[in-house]
């Protein structure tokens, strides 16, 4: 069982006045500066008044800059929680900082796009992250504010899936995921009897709701990740919220400027791509030559089914089908835009490194 977590870290605004609140953030690693100024304990009633004014002209900048000095516990206890919610198969999005970054590194910051296998690249991309950077993860929007530190020169990712698939995932999770409240409140609803169901209630995108009825609002999920401003809930759950009609050109303008896009569809290729584009002076780990199945199936990643039972697109009726290419018109072509991108790109760590990276059939 997972321990307590610690007591939360006065806010910083509270801190300029008082030594002990001051010292407990630079204990936590919450405020640098003031670990530094108050490491010398036997002077610092002569210069706490110095430090106090030093501080309230600091404090804004400081604030700024304060969420990205991550404590390494911190880190390990946002993993351990995807790594527990894995093994009870249970639903737990990644939510924040799960590799901290050490001071003059970059971090990455994932977009999340539910069911995109998020909470998987969440676990496996320490495998892969150059050291000393950072890893964020949060369901949030693209033009929104990021928030936790992102600092210039950090990078954007985000994953896509093909469209049939991610739509029926997001149907099965809030049919079976039980350790999921949201899921758990909807799962009495007529509309979660089955697919079918469910799909007919969102009228090809014409019937929205908040999604405590309905858990997940799939019209368009992908497309309005990478277009929303801001959160439509104080969550920051951007995905879970329609926020009108996203605009196709936009997001694949979007698409394009991120650092890294990946594929779930791909997965093991896309964990080798993303350390292809980290590590670019390096070669591909043996586990990415797709050439080599023996290299290839060594490596065993993390996959999440959040309670789900073995499923497959097959189980989809023909009006199944359709409804769900009415709800995923323009997800459908920014996934094809994005399956595009990442074809070139595999080609050009092929040629790179002489690693056959993409074995598609």
């Amino acid at each position: 069982m997972l321990g307590p977590a610690p007591a939360e870290t006065p806010p910083l605004q509270t801190c300029v006045l008082s030594y002990p609140c001051l010292r407990s953030r630079a204990r936590r690693g919450a405020f640098p500066m003031a670990g530094v100024l108050l490491s010398a304990g036997a002077a610092r009633s002569a210069l706490f008044g110095i430090l106090c004014s030093a501080l309230a002209v600091a404090v804004q900048s400081e604030a700024a800059r304060a969420s990205h000095w991550i404590a390494e516990d911190e880190a390990d206890r946002s993993v351990a929680l995807i790594q527990h919610a894995v093994r009870a198969k249970r639903s737990l999005s990644p939510h924040g900082w799960l590799q901290k970054r050490s001071i003059g590194y970059k971090a990455y910051f994932d977009l999340h796009i539910p069911k995109t296998s998020g909470t998987s690249f969440g676990v496996d991309v320490r495998q892969v992250l150059p050291e000393h950077e950072g890893y964020f993860a949060q369901e949030m929007c693209l033009y929104g504010p990021m928030g936790a530190g992102k600092l210039p020169g950090d990078e954007i990712i985000a994953f896509v899936r093909d469209p049939t698939s991610h739509i029926y995932s997001q149907f099965l999770e809030c049919k079976y995921d039980t350790g999921w409240w949201i899921a758990r409140q909807v799962a009495d609803d007529p509309i979660m009897e089955n697919v079918t169901t469910w799909l007919r209630h969102f009228d090809g995108g014409r019937e929205h709701d908040e999604p405590d009825t309905t858990c997940y609002d799939p019209y368009n999920m992908q497309t309005r990740a990478l277009t929303c401003e801001e959160p439509a809930a104080p969550s920051g759950r951007t995905s879970h919220y329609y926020q009108g009609e996203p605009n196709l050109t936009l997001a694949l303008k979007s698409l394009d400027s991120l650092f890294f896009v990946g594929v779930t569809d791909l997965y093991h290729e896309s964990v080798c791509m993303f350390f292809a584009k980290t590590h670019a002076d390096q070669p591909l780990p043996h586990h990415c030559n797709c050439a080599d199945p023996d290299a290839w199936n060594a490596w065993t990643g993390s996959h999440s089914v959040h309670s789900v039972p073995a499923h497959s697109n097959s189980d989809l009726s023909e009006e199944d089908l359709r409804m769900i290419g009415e709800l995923s018109r323009l997800d459908t072509q920014l996934y094809e835009h994005a399956l595009a991108r990442f074809r070139e790109e595999a080609a050009e760590v092929e040629r790179r490194t002489g690693t056959k990276l993409l074995c598609e059939d």
